[in-house]
């Protein structure tokens, strides 16, 4: 799933390839003179991190 929102004066971002996003929104930020402060990932279950590593 992906999308975009605002939660509690966040700005949330899903993303179904979270290195490409990470790369993708540095990449943009930097392009747009914008200080980007954190990017987390929210989903870091084991399951999910072995999920992410078979599929790359």
């Amino acid at each position: 799933m992906t999308g975009v929102s605002i939660e509690d004066g966040l700005l949330v971002a899903q993303a179904a390839d979270y290195g490409a996003f990470s790369r993708a929104v540095a990449e943009r930020a930097r392009q747009a003179q914008v200080t980007l402060y954190e990017v987390l990932p929210t989903d870091e279950s084991l399951e999910s991190v072995f999920s992410y590593l078979v599929r790359g």
